[in-house]
């Protein structure tokens, strides 16, 4: 008999956690398991992205303040459904899949998928004391917390109380394949038929992503090469970043393209990929590019690049908030193009590692051991 697996995420908008769960429940042994998704906000549906086997239950999220009829509803499909393991996906799900449960009366068990740098996230938030309490509070009642990084576990362990023996590590998975088929589409843009270097940077136009020590570090190397940079995301920091980008005198040589559905056909034609981030909890397109030939120079920050890159093998590693050296990274990779495909050919190697065949028998491997009983 298949184990039925309740998957919850707050949304489905196309991030990081959106992509890793989608991959997840396409790629799960339909002979062992049988998933649902349920998701809180109607802003984007599964559609195409999601295996035609799978149902896809919408909650309807309103605003803030839907918390309360939300954990009702949830609560409601879990007693109809009886499922063998709940999954939420990241704090808000898992908060609300926490409560929901015991408001069901059920003994389900609970992995909570945790795949950001809590405390660093924390810094920025209205009500960081609420949030702070309710994962202390509800984040040790799961049977498991599945996290993305080892910094991401140590980060609860030291910082929320989370008991090690609850904590499993495993790496984001990728479909490869999808990416570099992907990557092999058209896109057009002016610039990838002038011969000039294009550094690439993706990612939601955030201060956590620290887009402005990219801007200073992309002025500096044009002090020295050419080079033009495109942005892909959007954010609430755009216009700001506009603004910043104009003050640098650099409007002619930055892109900002808002979302792309297919970043891997950027990818492909660009020179380098370029992650600021302050913090992150995985980083994952530093895989993205990996797995797609391009290098990857990034921040050393808390969590997950330092996991994933080798700095002189793989990619290279600068300190956060240090423009001066970002640029000598990129300068570096500009200038010398024998180490630019060296660091490529590393970063193909490296993303196969994180390839959804190489990686999917442990989440399986998890499930079934909190589905027995014996985690």
């Amino acid at each position: 008999m298949r184990s039925k697996i309740i998957f919850i995420i707050p949304h489905l908008l196309g991030g990081g956690a959106e992509k890793s769960l989608l991959t997840l429940i396409n790629n799960l042994d339909r002979s062992k398991f049988q998933p649902l998704l349920v998701y809180f906000t109607e802003t984007a549906a599964p559609g195409a992205f999601l295996a035609k086997d799978v149902k896809a239950v919408c909650l309807h999220k309103v605003n803030r303040y839907s918390a309360p009829r939300l954990i009702l509803s949830l609560a409601a499909l879990i007693k109809r459904e009886k499922p063998s393991l709940l999954v939420p996906f990241m704090p808000y799900a898992g908060f609300l899949t926490s409560m929901a449960r015991r408001l069901a009366g059920t003994r389900t068990p609970l992995i909570i998928s945790h795949r950001s740098n809590l405390s660093a996230e924390l810094q920025h938030e209205t009500f960081p004391f609420l949030k702070a309490y309710l994962a202390r509070q509800l984040y040790p009642q799961a049977t498991s917390i599945h996290c993305l990084s080892q910094g991401i576990g140590y980060d609860l362990m030291n910082n929320f109380k989370i008991s090690p023996e609850k904590i499993k590590v495993i790496y984001n998975l990728f479909d490869l394949k999808e990416i570099t088929a992907k990557a092999k589409q058209k896109v057009e843009h002016s610039w990838f038929k002038q011969d000039v270097p294009i550094l690439l940077a993706c990612g939601r136009l955030t201060r956590q992503k620290n887009y402005p020590q990219m801007l200073r570090a992309v002025r500096r190397v044009m002090d020295q090469s050419p080079v033009r940079l495109m942005i892909l995301g959007e954010g609430e920091d755009r216009r700001y970043l506009e603004e910043y980008t104009a003050h640098l005198a650099l409007p002619s040589s930055v892109a900002f393209l808002g979302f792309q559905a297919n970043p891997f056909a950027f990818m492909a034609r660009a020179t380098a990929l370029v992650l600021s981030s302050s913090y992150e909890g995985f980083g994952r397109v530093i895989v993205e590019a990996m797995a797609c030939g391009l290098p990857v120079i990034s921040t050393r920050c808390p969590y997950g690049p330092e996991e994933i890159i080798t700095p002189g093998v793989n990619g290279l590693l600068v300190p956060v908030d240090d423009d001066a050296a970002l640029a000598d990274a990129i300068l570096s990779v500009l200038k010398d193009e024998a180490w630019r495909q060296r660091l490529a050919q590393g970063g193909l190697a490296r993303a196969r590692d994180f390839a959804v065949e190489n990686l999917m028998p442990q989440y399986e491997k998890l499930f079934e051991e909190v589905i027995a009983g014996s985690i």
